[in-house]
């Protein structure tokens, strides 16, 4: 580049530019740009210190990252509620621990040893002129000897008596011949205050201790699968209700039909009487 052309140059004139349409006049909106410049710097200012306001479990979940997680370990695990129906079902357990009496308490209740202690001493009396003198004490020891028997199974009950064959758990509590006196005489009902109706069922002499039974049996809390099915109860006594399935655990005795829980505990039951049962013709 030569000297002459540096000078030319040099002498450059803005106003006198060969480009059409620009003039100082078309300039002056930059100066308008320096303060919308500071209204932006402004926002932006606004927009770091609106995030202050929000949590920082927020501003984190925006964030994405490839960190792996780890979960603290607890000893103590708390699980979540159980739904309504195993909350009824958990509360009505809660309890269910008892000694063995209170579990035999709940199904045969001290009123029902009062009322076979009664009606026992008006029976004999009417039969003999004569007081049993039992009293609720001795029914329950009688209850008592009875279910020991049903364990032992001796082929005689006269055995748990005999020499040889001595029970003392039972025969130190009552004598021979005071069990079978009470045996004999044992009374749930007054034969006199029965009316003809109720002795159309063939268990009315022992109706009132199957619905105390039952009763219990009502009340048992129910799970939500259950099980019905005929049971024999084993009897080889002389009575018109007493029927033999060939091929039975227990093939003679009297028939139930029985609804129990997936655990076997009896939830409802009726007793079978054969031929004309009112229980079946009644529903």
């Amino acid at each position: 580049m030569t000297d002459s052309d540096i000078a030319r140059i040099l002498e450059f004139d803005g106003n006198n530019s060969t480009v059409e349409g620009l003039s100082d006049d078309d300039f002056e909106g930059s100066q308008d740009l320096e303060p919308r410049l500071e209204e932006l710097e402004d926002e932006g200012s606004n927009d770091d210190s609106s995030d202050d306001d929000v949590p920082l479990a927020a501003v984190a979940a925006r964030q994405t990252s490839s960190r792996r997680l780890y979960f603290k370990h607890e000893n103590d695990f708390t699980p979540y509620p159980p739904g309504m129906y195993c909350q009824l079902l958990a509360a009505s357990r809660v309890n269910l621990l008892q000694e063995p009496i209170e579990y035999f308490l709940r199904y045969i209740p001290e009123v029902m040893f009062e009322i076979i202690s009664n009606y026992s001493n008006q029976t004999y009396l009417l039969k003999k002129g004569q007081n049993l003198n039992t009293t609720k004490e001795e029914i329950k020891l009688f209850f008592g000897i009875s279910i020991a028997m049903s364990y032992l199974r001796l082929p005689r009950i006269r055995m748990y008596w005999a020499n040889r064959t001595r029970v003392a758990v039972i025969a130190d509590r009552m004598t021979r011949d005071r069990y079978f006196k009470i045996r004999t005489n044992f009374k749930l009902v007054n034969d006199l205050e029965v009316d003809e109706a109720s002795k159309q069922n063939k268990f009315w002499k022992v109706n009132p201790l199957i619905k105390t039974v039952r009763k219990a049996c009502l009340e048992t809390p129910r799970s939500q699968h259950i099980s019905v099915d005929e049971q024999m109860i084993p009897f080889w006594g002389q009575v018109s209700m007493r029927q033999f399935i060939r091929g039975k655990p227990n093939p003679c005795g009297l028939k139930n039909f029985v609804c129990t829980t997936p655990d076997g505990v009896p939830l409802d039951f009726f007793m079978h009487e054969g031929k004309g049962d009112t229980n079946t013709h009644n529903q």
